[in-house]
């Protein structure tokens, strides 16, 4: 009930610009017991830059994990005095195991890490895939220009970024909101280390060879 009434009014936020996906959200980093929320632009409005400062006005929901405004308009701030996220070298097994099971861990949510694969696909909106310990994690780019975004399929990378766990507000009708899954969100070109390109014989290259003789 106090969630339903706070959220009929606007809200305002304040903190650092950790991530910024799909050009609409974004997590902040802030001050107080909740560290980090996420905001969801209003329609028509530019997300702002990684690691700028700035105070979001919006309606207020949550996802029983952090509190997060919709339909925000936003405008830079002053810089608070706030620590730069340390970063976590991490495998695909620790993002989707807790406790000995599998699961997707959100005590990463929200944290700097930096993960190594190879890359597997490239999907639309800006992400691909790598392989990490033969398991796939997403990787979002859409926050960085094209030419950073697409690493070619089979090359071995490292990616740092901010673990998102996507999760749904709260509704009334649903109780305990669900996790939709958990991906890294890149937040400048330098965070996105080709260590290896892809070898030049692929089977597609070796097939034309062979037919060629």
């Amino acid at each position: 009930r106090e969630i339903r009434e706070t959220a009929q009014s606007l809200n305002r936020m304040r903190g650092r610009v950790l991530s910024v996906w799909q050009g609409r959200s974004a997590l902040i980093g802030r001050e107080g017991q909740a560290p980090f929320s996420r905001i969801e632009f209003a329609d028509g409005d530019a997300p702002p830059r990684c690691g700028s400062f700035i105070e979001a006005v919006g309606y207020l929901e949550t996802d029983l994990s952090s509190l997060n405004l919709t339909r925000a308009r936003w405008r830079p701030t002053e810089a608070a005095e706030l620590p730069e996220p340390a970063i976590t070298n991490v495998t695909a097994k620790d993002l989707f195991s807790f406790d000995g099971r599998p699961a997707l861990n959100a005590t990463f949510y929200g944290k700097a890490v930096r993960i190594a694969g190879t890359v597997l696909n490239r999907t639309e909106g800006g992400r691909f895939q790598i392989d990490s310990g033969g398991m796939p994690v997403t990787v979002d780019v859409s926050a960085l220009p094209a030419e950073a975004q697409t690493p070619e399929i089979g090359a071995r990378v490292e990616v740092a970024g901010i673990c998102i766990l996507d999760l749904s507000n709260w509704r009334p009708n649903d109780m305990f909101p669900r996790a939709r899954g958990l991906f890294v969100a890149a937040r400048t070109p330098d965070d996105i280390h080709v260590l290896a390109r892809p070898s030049w014989w692929t089977m597609k290259r070796l097939l034309s060879v062979i037919v060629v003789l």
